[in-house]
Parts: C-alpha cells; structure tokens; sequence
C-alpha cells in the first residue's frame, strides 16, 4: 500500500511570490491613476478657459448689466477676458465699461470676477504674442475685439491660449476664431 506523505498547501515562497505580484500591480495602477488626474486637471483647466469665455460672449449678447459705481448698466464694449503672463494661474472676466476691447484694472474690475485655474496648470503661452490679451465681445451682434482691433485686426484672426500642467508638461489649447466667434478645445 503506498502512503502519500505530501500536503497541497501553500509554501511560505508561493505565499511571497503572490504577494510581489499583487504589489506590482498595485504599484502601476497608483501611478497611471497619479497621471490620469493630472490630465484630468489639465482638462477641467482647458474647459474653464473656454465656459468663461462663452460666458462673456453671452453676457454681451444678452445686454446682461453691471453694477458700477451703484448703478445698473450695460457695457457699451460688451464683456471679455483678459490674460496676463504675469499671473500665469489667473484670467479676469471683465466689463468693457470704456468700449476700447481692452481690460482696464482701475475701472473693469468686479469683484469675484477673477478666476484661478486648477492647481499646477498654468498659462505658458498667448497668440498673438502678447504678456497681455484681451479678449471682448460687444453687443448686439458680439463682435470680437482682441487687443481692441475687431476681429483681431493686424494681430490676426485668431486667439490662442496655450495651458500646460506643470506636473506632467502636458498641454492643451484654448483658441477662439476672432472673425466666427468659435471656441474649441484641443
């Protein structure tokens, strides 16, 4: 009569050897996690640059008023945004109160008008190039003004604003056609 003396368990390598094996999947799926939502924050990024600007596109369109100096008006420049270098994380939704398509702090500033971009995602380049632009639109038809030139004028027909995620170095890309009013994210 033969007598098997062997057991079906697990040894304590079969037991370190899984144990490797989970822990390198584990690994891989926190670190494409990690770079999922640095795109994700790149993108929510891109998303809010372009809803702002539609925004004031359609604050111009509507005749939406403002509240200055404790009275209701609608700006005869309409609405627009402008970007600065300088404060590579901000952008400021603006109303043209003097008509001239460009943001002016003294007078254009509202409060809880400015916006902050996601942590880590920064603005790194303006077309045309600029540290400056602004970007309005006038009613009634919502004309575009760059830099105060309709339709972009000289400085061409399109704005482009380019974000990147510092983390990753990750871009995306916010461009407005002056002359159609179309906003796209790429």
């Amino acid at each position: 009569m033969l007598v098997n003396n062997q057991s079906s368990a697990f040894t304590l390598v079969d037991l370190l050897v899984a144990m490797g094996i989970f822990m390198l999947l584990a690994s891989l799926t926190v670190a494409n996690f990690n770079q999922g939502a640095k795109q994700d924050s790149l993108r929510q990024a891109g998303w809010t640059v372009a809803s702002l600007l539609e925004e004031a596109q359609g604050y111009a369109l509507a005749g939406r008023t403002v509240n200055i100096s404790g009275g209701l008006q609608v700006p005869s420049g309409g609405y627009g945004i402008y970007f600065d270098l300088s404060k590579n994380n901000q952008l400021v939704l603006f109303p043209d109160l003097n008509a001239n398509g460009n943001f002016d702090s003294a007078t254009e500033t509202v409060n809880g008008w400015t916006y902050t971009l996601p942590d880590k995602v920064i603005i790194t380049t303006l077309t045309p190039v600029s540290p400056v632009v602004s970007l309005s639109f006038r009613p009634p038809l919502g004309d575009r003004y760059i830099n105060g030139y309709l339709n972009g004028g000289a400085l061409g027909n399109n704005l482009q604003v380019v974000l990147q995620h510092t983390g990753s170095g990750s871009t995306a890309t916010v461009s407005v056609n002056a002359v159609s009013g179309q906003i796209n994210v790429q």
